[in-house]
């Protein structure tokens, strides 16, 4: 009896944990995140370079500093400041089982403001990620918890917004837990394009991919002109949705395929894990994108595709037989099941293609092997599973130039680079070659003569050289100035070359806080952050770049206490 009782109250526990740290998938309690009526500038799942969109894009009508509110109680678990990326963004989490993120911030509320400042001074960084204690930043629903802004990798200003699944960290569509936005507009198909999809397939005469000519039959139905193929073949669509009030192009919520009526596949912007959203470059045609910028979703899986969305296990292709007649349909909803559908009649027709006579130069790279290339003064390591399938890749080395191409292949894995020149001078760098003239920096390790790197990107990789140092000017005060009236002060910082690595801020010799905002090339100091004492004042500013030149401003100014 005894171990009975131990052994219910143990699965009544696991069953209280349980049911708390799960989401709870039909919860609505959230409240909006901003005060304004929510216009979306980007949707959950929308096509990015190389990713899946992980939340909501919130327009803030083109301005900062709207008080961003927390959408439930809970408490702030991880914060980040970096120049790039979110910027300044905030975690929240919520008892429910989901985390809420709210990114590009401007500012944080005072207390949290005051929390993370604490800790940039204490290790002299503005660059910092923080994991406070449950107990230490406790936030109430409703609470103003940040300004918005536009920081870090933002385009402009807006609130980029997601809800999270506590345990997994998975991204979950915002709009499945009532984050009401209007829409009462239909999804938009701009273009149809058809995939043969084995040596013996043909679409009308053509053994290559083709766009198909449709057209708009009514506000909710497309049709496309019959398609004479045989073997199997696939389709692939450029399309975008629209919300009320709002002209951005966003993308769509759900896709369904339908073979004669039955369904074929399906998948819908639910929610996925960061480690499947490089998978994007599976799911779109990659090449059409490189040579038509036109980001066709394939309605059909190819190898290397684990994305798990998908509602469907048919992998979205047929084949198509002499004879027979099929209507293969794309049916395009948004959230709010508005939809199109997009009819394409297809006939089965014996027909001769005409092929490509083009050979891709290069050397065969299968996906389940290792691959090391050796020349006489570079190396190249490719690892399994580099690319998402077998690929074609021009690998050589020409002069002093490493060669490494195929702009129509998409990098699954890091690809390993050694490169080793003959003579080193100061200022020297892996770079990798941009249009005719430029040469972009890589970040590499530099050791014995070495420079060993990993990278994602294709080209031709060379040495460059840059001895330029940065550049650093004052905005609004010059040496020997009085700033009592001044809230900050404000400089320019550039470099021509390889960029900005490094800067650091002191004044009367003691670190202080700069934010760097690389967007506009500002470093500005806050005197609020910063009480001073006493009258006269020494700053002094020094600027690296990547490569290790540097520059140094150096004044005085006074400014009044005030008590």
């Amino acid at each position: 009896m005894k171990y009975l009782g131990f052994l219910i109250f143990y699965l009544l526990f696991f069953v209280v944990l349980r049911s708390y740290s799960q989401p709870n998938e039909t919860h609505k309690d959230f409240q909006a995140p901003l005060d304004i009526p929510l216009l979306l500038a980007g949707t959950f799942g929308e096509l990015r370079s190389n990713h899946f969109h992980s939340g909501l894009d919130i327009k803030t009508q083109k301005k900062e500093n709207f008080e961003v509110k927390a959408i439930g109680s809970g408490f702030v678990k991880r914060i980040k400041i970096s120049h790039g990326g979110f910027g300044k963004v905030l975690y929240i989490e919520h008892p429910n089982g989901y985390t809420s993120v709210y990114a590009h911030l401007k500012k944080f509320a005072p207390s949290i403001e005051a929390y993370v400042q604490k800790q940039q001074y204490s290790q002299e960084t503005y660059e910092i990620e923080l994991f406070p204690k449950p107990n230490a930043l406790k936030i109430n629903k409703g609470e103003f918890i940040a300004l918005s802004g536009n920081t870090g990798s933002s385009s402009g200003p807006h609130l980029h917004f997601e809800i999270r699944e506590t345990l997994s960290q998975k991204p979950v569509n915002p709009l499945l837990l009532g984050f009401d936005i209007a829409d009462h507009q239909r999804p938009i198909i701009r273009n149809l394009v058809g995939y043969p999809l084995s040596e013996s397939s043909v679409i009308n005469s053509l053994n290559t991919p083709i766009q198909l000519i449709f057209k708009k039959v009514n506000d909710s139905l497309y049709s496309a002109d019959p398609v004479h193929a045989i073997g199997p073949i696939g389709f692939g669509i450029n399309t975008i949705d629209r919300q009320d009030l709002a002209y951005n192009q966003n993308g769509i919520f759900k896709i369904s395929t339908h073979l004669n009526g039955s369904l074929l596949q399906s998948f819908e912007m639910n929610k996925f894990s960061f480690k499947e959203s490089s998978f994007i470059n599976t799911f779109i045609d990659y090449p059409r994108m490189k040579t038509h910028r036109q980001k066709i979703i394939k309605l059909f899986k190819t190898k290397g595709n684990k994305l798990e969305f998908y509602t469907t296990s048919n992998k979205g292709s047929f084949s198509v037989k002499e004879g027979l007649n099929y209507i293969y349909s794309i049916k395009v909803s948004d959230f709010e099941n508005n939809s199109v559908t997009l009819q394409v009649p297809v006939k089965g027709v014996e027909q001769i293609a005409v092929r490509s006579k083009e050979k891709k130069p290069g050397k065969i790279i299968l996906t389940d092997r290792d691959y090391l290339y050796t020349f006489e003064k570079s190396s190249v390591y490719f690892a399994k599973n580099t690319f998402f399938e077998d690929a074609t890749i021009d690998i050589k080395e020409s002069g002093d130039t490493l060669v490494i191409e195929n702009p129509l292949v998409p990098v699954y894995k890091n690809i390993k680079i050694s490169y080793q020149p003959d003579t080193i001078q100061k200022g020297n760098y892996l770079g990798i070659v941009s249009g005719k003239k430029s040469i972009h920096f890589v970040s590499s390790d530099h050791k014995n003569g070495v420079f060993k790197a990993r990278t994602k990107t294709l080209g031709k990789y060379i040495l460059g050289r840059d001895t330029i140092p940065p550049t650093i000017e004052p905005v609004n005060f010059e040496d020997g100035k009085w700033v009592s009236n001044y809230r900050k002060l404000s400089f320019i910082i550039d470099d021509e070359g390889t960029g900005i690595g490094h800067y650091r801020g002191t004044i009367d010799g003691k670190w202080v806080l700069f934010e760097y905002e690389y967007k506009k090339k500002s470093l500005t100091f806050t005197f609020d952050d910063y009480p001073l004492e006493g009258t006269k004042h020494f700053i002094e500013i020094s600027v690296k770049d990547m490569v290790g030149n540097s520059s140094q401003y150096n004044a005085v100014f006074y400014r009044k206490t005030y008590e």
